[in-house]
């Protein structure tokens, strides 16, 4: 890929032609997805539940976690190294992670403004708005009013 024309990395048609021949070849899904990581929804499933080829995707572009398989999404373990990652991948992960106390902490402390991804319960508690406004002023926008409004 590294004499591709990078407009041509975004093109649906290009890139379904070239991963439909290979789809079956994890080293090509995962240079694909290392130049375009929402090349992903064009995987076959196999590779949608495949860790790496999902953190090498996610690397390159976090919305790519929305085209990863819904198991790989509700998996804790895995799902909290991406959010170390990168915050805003808060956004697509299972929604029982999103209230989960511990894992919404650590997607704020990378990227406060991941708060607007977190449960409104999450939105309401003191300590991660807290830290998310630590990471990024401007998470306070998405906090639960009552907190706003707290004397």
């Amino acid at each position: 890929f590294k004499y591709v024309d990078p407009d041509l990395l975004f093109d649906k048609e290009i890139i379904l032609e070239t991963i439909r021949p290979r789809q079956s070849d994890r080293e090509v899904m995962l240079e694909v997805v290392r130049q375009s990581g929402c090349a992903l929804q064009y995987a076959s499933k196999p590779f949608t539940k495949n860790k790496d080829i999902v953190m090498e995707a996610v690397r390159q572009d976090c919305s790519a976690l929305q085209y990863a398989h819904a198991a790989l999404k509700a998996d804790r373990k895995f799902m909290l190294q991406l959010v170390q990652l990168a915050g805003g991948t808060l956004q697509h992960v299972a929604a029982a992670l999103k209230t989960d106390k511990q894992f919404v902490l650590e997607a704020v402390r990378q990227d406060g403004r991941a708060l607007r991804f977190a449960s409104g319960q999450m939105k309401s508690d003191r300590e991660v708005v807290l830290e998310a406004v630590r990471q990024n002023c401007e998470a306070l926008q998405h906090a639960h009013e009552s907190l706003i409004r707290d004397d």
